[in-house]
């Protein structure tokens, strides 16, 4: 029975995918049976499509799926729509998991006594350069095994991505990431669930989700002043219309979190972009 859909959104994929698919496909330590992977291709479509299709002929346990929106946000919306397991995870197309990501991310939900809606793994970055380095060790470690009690708040750290975690089908409901964002789409669709996080749990240390960061990417990429200030006042009332639709069941405290997280962004931003000129 399939209990975990794997949701992998790709536009114009290279030969990484290739090695992503590898480590959900070939190395896990999860039976097959037990797990689906959605390969949700937007955008162009060929040579991808017709590659990825020739690639996967052998296996039974996943599907490639086409539209033509382009947007990670519209891939991911896709691949839930399509998704039969009780829990999703999310696995971008140019990055790796280690051979026990899924069984564990399994065990420790189905093992744990506080019903999790969320389970964080660890979370590591990849350089073209071949660098890895902890991306979220120092809050990871510290609430690890920690008597810190749980408050959306304390684990705000684990609200910015939506890859290295396993959610709870019923955590996600009829929530869908906001295809009008191309930054940040992940910490607000986070956010916008939050009303529904009643616990997130960690897994072992060894379950790690690798992260690569190629040159030339969104979190790379130089923008213009203008793009900057337009992101970041967009961004600013998304989330404002998030909390104040429902403010008796969103957290104040992260809401205001998420204003100045998006501030200190802005200003770290402009001081870049003004050593740059």
């Amino acid at each position: 029975m399939v209990e975990i859909s794997v949701i992998i959104p790709s536009y114009r994929p290279g030969a990484y995918i290739f090695n992503t698919l590898s480590c959900v496909l070939q190395n896990q330590d999860l039976t097959s049976d037990r797990y689906e992977i959605i390969i949700v291709l937007n955008g162009d479509k060929n040579p991808y499509y017709s590659e990825l299709k020739e690639y996967l002929e052998p296996f039974t346990n996943v599907s490639l799926v086409y539209i033509e929106e382009t947007g990670v946000s519209n891939a991911r919306n896709a691949g839930i729509e399509l998704a039969v397991g009780e829990y999703l995870i999310f696995i971008d197309d140019d990055d790796e998991i280690s051979e026990n990501y899924l069984s564990t991310l399994l065990n420790t939900v189905k093992n744990d006594k506080r019903s999790s809606d969320i389970v964080q793994s660890n979370f590591k970055v990849k350089t073209n350069d071949g660098i890895e380095e902890d991306y979220i060790s120092k809050a990871y470690q510290r609430l690890y095994n920690s008597n810190v009690e749980f408050s959306l708040f304390t684990y705000r750290n684990f609200l910015s991505s939506v890859t290295g975690k396993l959610f709870k089908r019923s955590v996600i409901g009829k929530e869908r990431f906001d295809s009008k964002f191309r930054i940040s789409e992940d910490s607000i669709f986070l956010f916008q669930i939050s009303k529904n996080i009643k616990y997130i749990s960690f897994s072992s240390y060894d379950c790690t989700y690798y992260r690569l960061l190629r040159d030339g990417s969104a979190l790379r990429s130089r923008r213009s002043i203008r793009d900057i200030l337009t992101n970041y006042f967009r961004k600013g009332v998304k989330y404002s219309e998030i909390y104040w639709s429902e403010p008796s069941k969103y957290n104040l405290k992260l809401y205001i979190s998420r204003i100045a997280a998006i501030s200190k962004i802005l200003f770290s931003e402009l001081f870049k972009n003004r050593n740059k000129t």
